[in-house]
Formats: C-alpha cells, structure tokens, sequence
C-alpha cells in the first residue's frame, strides 16, 4: 500500500493560515479585553455610560455584530469627545473596518488619526503597524512574520 503523497507546500499554507486566524484572534482578545482593562488606567474615572458603550461594543463583536460594533465605538467618540479613551475607540473602528468590513482606506485613516491625535497612545505601534500593512498590501500575519525576521 502507499500512502498518499503530502503536498509540503500546501500543508505549510495551511499551518500559516490557522496562525495568521490565531493571531487575528489574539490581537482582536487583546483589543476586546484592552477596551475593560484600559478604562481604569486613567487618572480620570470612565463614566458608567462610557463604561457600558465599551462593553456593549465588546459584546457586539464578540457575536461577530461588526456593524453594530462599529455604531458603537462612532457613538463613543460623539458622546465623550474628552475621554481619554478614545485612542481605544478609534483603534477598534480601524480593525473593525480592515478586518470586517475589508474598508481599507476607512482603517487607514482610522490608525493615521492614532498617529496624529494621540502619540502617546499604548495603541500607537499597533496602528502604525497596521498602516504599514495596509500601505503594503500584505495581510497582517505576512507583515508580522517579515517585521520579527528581520
């Protein structure tokens, strides 16, 4: 009996791809969980009201609601312009729009206003990354793996 023959080339496509899913995912955890986590890292207290919008966007992503999501982190930036965290709201409203909406230019704009607006951002090697992906043309799990090889 043979075995079937294994295409290499194909198989590493594919653990490539699973990564790249996986790590789409722990980027999007990590954003999710940033959005709580965050919130109590100024010297400013949130209100309840911006506290609940975060967590209602949090949950309109985690049911994969990308629209509504969007809605949200838009009602954020309308209801409290003088948060401090609208680094945050912004970030989300870039990955929601690049990754799924496939709004390209929409993200891009999105992360170049983290660039200009707020320098200091915990988010901003996060958005310049993702401008550089964008520019590039690549998906982001290309672009990661060519920034740690180099």
């Amino acid at each position: 009996m043979y075995a079937p023959a294994i295409d290499i080339g194909r198989t590493l496509s594919l653990i490539m791809f699973m990564k790249y899913r996986v790590l789409r995912k722990f980027i999007l955890l990590l954003v999710i969980a940033s959005g709580g986590f965050f919130l109590g890292c100024s010297s400013k207290e949130p209100s309840k009201d911006e506290v609940a919008l975060f967590e209602k966007a949090n949950q309109a992503q985690a049911a994969n609601n990308s629209k509504e999501a969007l809605e949200i982190y838009q009602q954020i930036l309308r209801d409290f312009p003088q948060s401090s965290r609208l680094d945050k709201a912004i970030f989300m409203i870039g990955f929601i729009k690049y990754e799924n909406l496939k709004d390209k230019e929409g993200a891009a704009q999105a992360f170049q206003q983290i660039v200009d607006k707020y320098p200091k951002s915990d988010l901003l090697d996060d958005a310049q990354f993702m401008l550089e992906t964008i520019k590039s043309g690549q998906d982001p799990f290309t672009a990661f793996q060519k920034k740690i090889n180099q």
